[in-house]
């Protein structure tokens, strides 16, 4: 039995459980809900969303698209033959193959790269320019590494401004040596800020590995290696005048790193000296053909007459955020050391490339680069002002329009066309030095294909400066080389019309192979510019090189070539 302590009023005696009678269980409280596992895994955020995410998400799905969809659509001009045939003999071991006769003015690790790409892939337009294309990419991708240098804001400019700019785009898309020079650059910079923070033996090795890389891609990487001896100069003799006690701490500067900074030289030469001397052998089997180049006379006006026309009608954008960049960094608006050093950067770099006789399309890409850097300054400082709220409308409608002028020269107006009417022709300010047609790289690739289960022979002629057609080499490099016109199954003519007779049953094309325009800032007006702006109608004459391929019987049926627009039997 059972009973209460001290019952109280009303309460009584309570008869608990007999003895060996069942017990009656007691009440279960009610259970929670089982976890749902399932539920909370979906459920669960992996990250929030912010507008500099979005941002760079936009940036880099823009930069893939322009860089890469599409990139052998254009025809490959002279020059970017003469690396792709140098490239193909590598890749196929050979020095007398139809591509023999060529290589370029640095046989650098670049070329190495092609030509392993060639060995994988195959050989192709497209594969001749991947590499460089990924150079582009990474150009663009550098710009999120900046953040800690020029701002998160400074940034996302920096890389729109990589990521939509007309010229960086073109020659993204070209097999040009200023794209991985100019990357390497960037990530040059990286190393070098990231060995000042902490100063150890494997940064040092880094940098001196990619400044190596830098230094043997081409003309480019040693102008801005040169570019930025010259800034670091600059700002060295300014702490040796503005700071006290500077020699004691050069001293103890030179105590500290004066070894770090030797092994980095010596590890950039290394790898210099062993990407230009990777392949001597076979550089020594081929025969050198020097491309053609862009020369005048040397001085700064000649330089601002050939250089203002596509910074003024592409890089609009650049040049106009970086002209208010200089502007905020000389007048103190910005302290930053690193703003200083890309201001110096830019003007050395501007000033020896406008000075300078040889003066080529592609160097305008190596100018705007350093510039970029102050215009990403520009926007930082903008987008901590009140102002921002209405300068950003305006920065955003110059930056839409370098989009369209972006689209139209990349992907709508990329390459000559012949059919085009003489008083309605279009071009690209980067034809300067001659662009291949598109129907010379329809033609070769119908003729290519006649003779690919047959034997066949192709006899180029060569005279005056036309010598070498590398481009047509190119297309028709299936084909065994001929030392005789006679005995040849293909005879490839340019610039020079009717110096081979054609025989019974041959066929002949005749075709415009190449344009080239020679823009005449003079004869610009203000209603030339804008139709050229939103048109890309050129002004001026082209000139214009003929071709002729003839094209012997087999003696054997063969599949009728169909001609592409522009050529004429």
């Amino acid at each position: 039995m059972t009973t209460t302590a001290n019952p109280g009023p009303g309460e009584e005696w309570r008869l608990g459980g007999e003895p060996g009678a069942p017990s009656t269980p007691h009440e279960q409280e009610p259970s929670e809900p089982a976890e749902d596992r399932s539920r909370q895994a979906l459920e669960r955020p992996i990250m929030v969303l912010t507008v500099e995410h979005l941002a760079w998400s936009l940036v880099a799905v823009w930069a893939l698209l322009t860089r890469i969809v599409a990139l052998g659509t254009r025809p490959l001009s002279d020059s970017e033959a003469r690396n792709a045939l140098f490239e193909f003999d590598l890749a196929n071991k050979t020095a007398h193959a139809a591509a023999a006769g060529f290589h370029p003015v640095s046989a650098g690790w670049v070329h190495l790269l092609e030509a392993g790409l060639f060995a994988v892939i195959g050989a192709g337009d497209s594969t001749a320019r991947i590499g460089f294309a990924l150079s582009g990419v990474l150009i663009v991708a550098m710009a999120l590494t900046m953040r800690p240098y020029v701002g998160r804001a400074g940034a996302i400019a920096l890389g729109t401004m990589f990521a939509i700019s007309p010229s960086i785009t073109y020659f993204s898309r070209d097999a040009s040596t200023v794209m991985p020079a100019s990357a390497m650059a960037l990530v040059a910079i990286i190393l070098f800020m990231a060995l000042i923070q902490e100063p150890d033996r494997r940064t040092a090795l880094r940098l001196g590995f990619v400044g190596g890389l830098m230094v043997s891609a081409g003309s480019a990487g040693v102008v801005d290696s040169g570019a930025f001896v010259v800034a670091l100069a600059a700002l060295g003799l300014w702490e040796l005048v503005a700071t006290r006690k500077a020699f004691l701490r050069l001293r103890v500067w030179m105590h500290r790193y004066a070894g770090l900074a030797a092994l980095t030289i010596v590890a950039a030469a290394a790898v210099a000296l062993l990407s230009e001397g990777a392949l001597p052998g076979i550089v020594m089997r081929i025969r050198t053909t020097p491309g053609p180049v862009t020369a005048a006379l040397p001085g700064y006006a000649r330089g601002i007459a050939f250089y203002g026309l596509p910074l003024a009608l592409y890089e609009f954008l650049i040049v106009i955020l970086a002209a208010v960049g200089a502007l905020l960094i000389i007048s103190l608006r910005i302290r930053s050391r690193f703003a200083w050093w890309c201001l110096i950067w830019t003007a050395a770099t501007v000033a020896f490339y406008l000075w300078i006789p040889v003066r080529t399309p592609a160097t305008t890409m190596v100018m705007i680069v350093p510039a970029a850097f102050l215009g990403a300054f520009a926007v930082e400082h903008l987008h901590h002002m009140i102002a921002w709220r209405y300068v950003r409308y305006a920065v955003a409608a110059i930056a839409l329009f370098s989009v369209y002028v972006q689209i139209l020269t990349n992907f709508i107006y990329f390459a000559p066309d012949a059919t085009e009417a003489q008083w309605s022709r279009h071009a690209n300010l980067a034809w300067r030095d001659g662009a291949t047609t598109l129907q010379s790289a329809e033609l070769c690739r119908e003729i290519a294909k006649r003779f690919s289960s047959a034997q066949a022979s192709v006899y180029f002629h060569e005279s005056g400066a036309r010598s070498g057609t590398p481009a047509l080499r190119w297309y028709l490099r299936s084909l065994t080389p001929a030392d005789d016109a006679d005995m040849a199954s293909v005879v490839v003519e340019v610039g020079v019309v009717q110096t081979v007779s054609a025989d019974l049953g041959s066929e002949r094309y005749e075709f415009d192979f190449e344009e080239a325009w020679q823009p005449d800032p003079d004869e610009l007006d203000t209603a030339r510019a804008l139709r050229y702006l939103l048109t890309a109608q050129l002004w001026g004459p082209v000139a214009i090189t003929p071709a002729v391929i003839t094209v012997r019987s087999t003696g054997a049926s063969s599949p009728t070539i169909i001609l592409p627009p522009g050529v004429s039997r």
